[in-house]
This record gives structure tokens, C-alpha cells and sequence, in this order.
């Protein structure tokens, strides 16, 4: 009998421990799925609980925040254990009156019109999202997957001429530095045709007007070029058998319908075959009148010194990839003067240069790359420098050191004396590794022993 009182007593206690829990999740607007409901139709049901509850904060502010919690015991074969889930700041609105401009929800169909007024004054265009047919990205400019048939490597030196403050008062800050541009080189490379690839440079104060004038020359010669059309190549019999049982096309890589039209794509400059092709992916792969002009760090430094002159030498937009008002991703100059003209005198496909930066896509430092590659590979160096030995070129393709701070004017350039000292090599404020000050003696005394005086 006293074992059964106590049992009544601890019932009493439970239901009371349980109408507390019950009062407390009351107070803390909690949910319990007491019944043991599948989750997924529970998780719906708490969702309407929680906007009937909000319902009235909602209709006063137009929208609330909600932060939720969703505690629950979950079992994984014989062992249990609690999860929890918590979000913050859910938002929830009162309406659904979105501006078709901007996507932006309003409380009122009155504020979304008094929106609409001003949005679209400010907004020329719409936001068009994509039908339940187009609703999958693919690739579609197939002509650019074709390797441009000329580029350009780019790079400049400047000097850094001493200036004086204007002021006598040297607690403020001034600049004691003036960078100029007397140096620049290129090197136009032919995909092609390495007799059309050609190294230039040219040493002087007007070096950026020069080479203004260089590209502006290669845009005309590359629009004489692009349009040739050399016939295809006769196929070989191995050619005639992979064209007959292709069954994808070799531009966009899609399968060959029986109704499609099938033929052999070429390259017109070449007349090298390329493969079988569609008859519509064939039209439209052409040639591109895109020349790259790279210059490594182009954003952070050479843009600054070739963009005025690029602008204004010739006719011709420019098309800027901004980060800053003065600092670009990449920026396009249009050649008007190699422009087509037809009977009507409309003028269309112009040459572009597109100058982009190699510091934005190399995954490594210059240095770092060229010493994965093999220095009997490198064709173009030697080619310019044929007088060279083998420990010249060795010392050429390093990465070196320039007199920055003694080389303030172009005439120092003239010098023959050894002026490659550390304090000279660098500002006071660094100190230049004992292996890099012994390579640039070594440099200078093989500069001045050729006679040469351009110091990589």
C-alpha cells in the first residue's frame, strides 16, 4: 500500500511538472510536437503557428524579424541525441507587392507606387528572370575558344627624377619622386606564323607616343591579314574516316542531329583542317579582331603611364573594366580607322586592343614560373639575343635588381662606371641580400663588356 501512495504521489508530480512545461513553452512561445507528428508536416504546421502569432506586429510595422530555435531528439539506431537548429532575423512581410524594377517589397500598394515613380527614372531596365525552357547556363561564344592569331607582351622602365617641395615647411608630406617612362618594349606573337612575331623597343622621354603609334600600325596590318581565306588543305585518308563516323561536333561539342547539316570546318588563315562542325557553329566561328596587349601588373603601375596616350593618339572609344576611378581590370581601345566601310558607308568591324594584366591570372611570381621552365626551350630570348653565352642568358632570365634610386635621369643611362651599390640598388630603408648584390655586378660587368646598356 505504501509503495502504491508513493507511485500516486510521483504521478500527481509528473502531471504537475508537465502542466509547468506546458505554461513555460506558453510563455516562451514554444511548440512541442507532443504527438509525435513526421517532421516535415510539423516543421508546415509550427510555420502557421508562428505567422498567426506574429500576425499583429506584422500588420503594425509592415514586416518583423523572427529568430527561431528547433530543438529535437533524434534516433540513429540504438543511440539517441539532441540536435538544435537556430536561425536569426527570418524576415517576414506583410504583403507581396515587389517593384518589378528592383524586387524590393513594399507594405502598401500605395508606398510601392510612390516607389514605382522614382525607380524607374533611375533604372532603365528590368530584371527578366528566366523561363522553365531556359533555365540552365551553357557556354555559347564557341569563337573564343579559338587561339588569337596575334598578342602582344608588353613592359616599360621608368626613371625616378628628384623633386623638390614646394614649400619650405618639410613637416608635411610631399612628393620627393617623379616616375617617367623612358623605356618600353614589345612583342608581337603570330599563332601562326612566327615569321610575323617581332621584338621592338625603344629608349627615349616620347617612348609611350612611340609605342602608341606601334599598335595603332599593327591594328592596320592586322586587319589585312584576318580577312585572307586560304583554302582548306586536301584530307588525308585517317582525316576522311574521323570526319565520316564523327558524331559531335568539334566547336560546341554537341551531337550531330540526321537532319543537321555537316562540314568540314577549316582555319582560313592557315587552311589547316579542324574538324567536322555544324553548319551554323562553322558561320559564326571566325577569326577574332581582338589583340591582347599584356602588361604584367598593368592595374597597379603600366596603366597609369600608356592610358592618356592610348585614348587620344587616334579615333576611337575606350571601354573600361573599372576597380576604382583609377585603377582598371582592363580597358579596350577601338581602332575607328580599320573600320569596314560598305556601299551604304556604314562602318563596322574594327580592330580592338584589349590590354588585360598577367598579374591576374599567373599563379605564381614571373620568377617563380620561369624556374619550372627548361632554358633550352626558351626560342624567343635566344633568337634576340644570338651573341650571348650561355651564363649571359642564364644571368638574363634571373630575376635581377635595378638602380632605381641612382638612375634619376635618362643620361645615368650612359654611364660605364660600376655604380651598383646597395645603398644605390634600394631605398636606405632595405637592405638587398648579399646573392642578389653579387648577381647585379655580375650583370653590369657582362652589360658593359657587350657594350650593351640595357640592364634587365
Amino acid at each position: 500500500i505504501a509503495t502504491l501512495a508513493e507511485c500516486f504521489a510521483w504521478l500527481q508530480r509528473c502531471d504537475e511538472c508537465i502542466e509547468r512545461l506546458e505554461e513555460l513553452c506558453r510563455a516562451k512561445r514554444a511548440v512541442i510536437n507532443s504527438n509525435h507528428i513526421e517532421p516535415r508536416q510539423f516543421l508546415e504546421d509550427t510555420g502557421n503557428i508562428v505567422f498567426g502569432r506574429v500576425r499583429d506586429a506584422v500588420e503594425r510595422h509592415d514586416s518583423v524579424k523572427v529568430n527561431t530555435a528547433f530543438n529535437g531528439e533524434f534516433a540513429t539506431k540504438d543511440k539517441r541525441a539532441n540536435k538544435s537548429i537556430i536561425t536569426k532575423n527570418i524576415e517576414i512581410y506583410r504583403c507581396t507587392d515587389i517593384c518589378e524594377w528592383c524586387l524590393h517589397y513594399f507594405g502598401s500598394s500605395q508606398r510601392l507606387q510612390t516607389h514605382e515613380v522614382d525607380c524607374q527614372k533611375l533604372n532603365d531596365c528590368t530584371i527578366r528572370l528566366p523561363s522553365e525552357n531556359d533555365r540552365w547556363l551553357e557556354f555559347s561564344n564557341h569563337r573564343n575558344q579559338e587561339r588569337v592569331p596575334f598578342i602582344v607582351y608588353a613592359d616599360l622602365k621608368c626613371v625616378l627624377r628628384k623633386t623638390e617641395p614646394d614649400k619650405v615647411d618639410v613637416s608635411t608630406s610631399y612628393a620627393y619622386q617623379r616616375h617617367e617612362a623612358f623605356n618600353i618594349g614589345y612583342y608581337v606573337h603570330c599563332s601562326y606564323d612566327n615569321s610575323l612575331s617581332s621584338y621592338q623597343f625603344r629608349r627615349d622621354n616620347d617612348c609611350i607616343t612611340w609605342f602608341a603609334r606601334q599598335l595603332n600600325d599593327l591594328a592596320h596590318r592586322v586587319k589585312d591579314i584576318i580577312p585572307a581565306n586560304v583554302p582548306m588543305e586536301t584530307l588525308s585518308k585517317q582525316q576522311q574516316v574521323a570526319y565520316r563516323t564523327a558524331t559531335r561536333c568539334h566547336i560546341c561539342g554537341k551531337l550531330f542531329a540526321p537532319d543537321d547539316t555537316r562540314v568540314r570546318d577549316h582555319c582560313h588563315l592557315t587552311g589547316r583542317y579542324r574538324g567536322p562542325a555544324h553548319s551554323n557553329c562553322n558561320l559564326n566561328y571566325k577569326n577574332s579582331l581582338y589583340i591582347p596587349v599584356v602588361f604584367h601588373n598593368l592595374s597597379g603601375y603600366d596603366a597609369h603611364f600608356i592610358i592618356k596616350e592610348i585614348a587620344t593618339a587616334y579615333n576611337g572609344n575606350v571601354d573600361l573594366l573599372p576597380i576604382t576611378k583609377e585603377k582598371y581590370i582592363s580597358f579596350t581601345k577601338h581602332v575607328d580607322s580599320t573600320k569596314d566601310k560598305n556601299e551604304k558607308n556604314f562602318q563596322k568591324n574594327c580592330v580592338k586592343l584589349r590590354f588585360i594584366d598577367s598579374f591576374k591570372f599567373l599563379s605564381a611570381s614571373l620568377d617563380k614560373l620561369l624556374s619550372y621552365f627548361d632554358k633550352d626551350k626558351l626560342k624567343i630570348v635566344r633568337s634576340e639575343f644570338l651573341t650571348l653565352s650561355d651564363e649571359e642568358i642564364e644571368l638574363l632570365t634571373r630575376k635581377g635588381v635595378f638602380p632605381y634610386e641612382y638612375i634619376d635621369c635618362t643620361e645615368k643611362l650612359q654611364d660605364t662606371r660600376i655604380y651598383c651599390t646597395r645603398e644605390r640598388l634600394r631605398s636606405r630603408c632595405e637592405r638587398m641580400a648579399a646573392i642578389l648584390h653579387s648577381n647585379a655586378r655580375r650583370v653590369q660587368r657582362s652589360v658593359l663588356e657587350n657594350r650593351c646598356l640595357v640592364i634587365s
